[in-house]
């Protein structure tokens, strides 16, 4: 999907402007340096040799290639005129990467130095990150979205999402709770691998309390239908030799893992509400008004 496919009907915004907004002012901070010694580039593509998101990029260029999004001309039907495109996925990919740029940024200006034209150079960038930050602000309720920070690093979710997963959690299960964060963040949704692990790593957290849920009708459909997902389709066990998952493409898994991502928020409300009824019983034992 197109960002100007989603937003098309919305008269108020052109999101293919506030793109190229932001790339203007990513530009201009990149153009900045420490004194005339060190630019801004310079010091990212050192300190990306240590960036824990990096993965398996060789360095910051490609990492950039890879999550800036090129403007691209998309020929309409009648073949006379050309649309600019952007992918709505790697646009959202495009902000979030701009936020880790940001937070650096933010720590960087914050540091004493004797240096006059240091101090001036970072007095104008951190101009430009004001700007830059109010911008994606701006873009976060327009896409009703939010930023939420997990392990230190800013990431982009849905706010449908996030109250589901909040309906799902209280705050004592905060580390599973990021869990469920990071599988919808903006930067896996089309991540197979990524997915597969987190709810390999959900699945270790579920083992531990499944027996806990004291209907047993609904403990026993919850565990049968969770075992037969994580057990069939390559998440608790590796079943890359199986011909019949080798066959399935990678876009139907993904619809898969994202059917047991909700199941698991199914199975983590009933257990949340399941101690909530304890709490409510024993008020009733307590306070019995007539």
């Amino acid at each position: 999907m197109h960002i100007n496919d989603k937003f098309k009907n919305n008269g108020k915004v052109d999101y293919l402007k506030e793109y190229e907004k932001l790339q203007k002012i990513y530009k201009e901070i990149q153009r900045g340096s420490f004194g005339n010694e060190i630019s801004l580039r310079a010091a990212f593509l050192g300190l990306f040799m240590h960036y824990e998101k990096r993965g398996t990029y060789i360095d910051y260029n490609e990492f950039e290639r890879q999550f800036i999004p090129s403007t691209k001309l998309k020929t309409s039907e009648d073949m006379s005129s050309f649309e600019r495109c952007i992918e709505y996925d790697e646009f959202l990919i495009y902000i979030e990467f701009l936020l880790e740029v940001s937070a650096f940024l933010g720590k960087m200006s914050n540091v004493k130095t004797s240096d006059h034209r240091v101090e001036e150079n970072w007095k104008n960038i951190k101009g430009q990150l004001y700007f830059l930050e109010t911008q994606i602000d701006n873009l976060m309720e327009l896409m009703q979205c939010e930023i939420k920070e997990i392990d230190g690093f800013k990431n982009i979710v849905k706010k449908e999402e996030v109250a589901n997963v909040e309906n799902a959690f209280d705050n004592r299960n905060r580390p599973i709770k990021n869990k469920f964060y990071e599988y919808i963040q903006t930067s896996n949704r089309t991540n197979l691998d990524r997915k597969r692990e987190i709810l390999s790593s959900i699945s270790n957290d579920w083992d531990g309390i499944k027996n806990s849920i004291k209907n047993d009708n609904i403990r026993k459909q919850v565990i049968g239908d969770l075992n037969f997902l994580l057990n069939n389709f390559n998440i608790r066990h590796n079943n890359n030799d199986n011909d019949k998952i080798a066959k399935i493409p990678d876009k139907k898994l993904i619809e898969i893992y994202d059917v047991v991502y909700k199941y698991f928020l199914y199975a983590y409300t009933i257990f949340n509400i399941q101690e909530l009824s304890s709490e409510v019983e024993a008020i009733k034992k307590k306070y019995s008004f007539k």
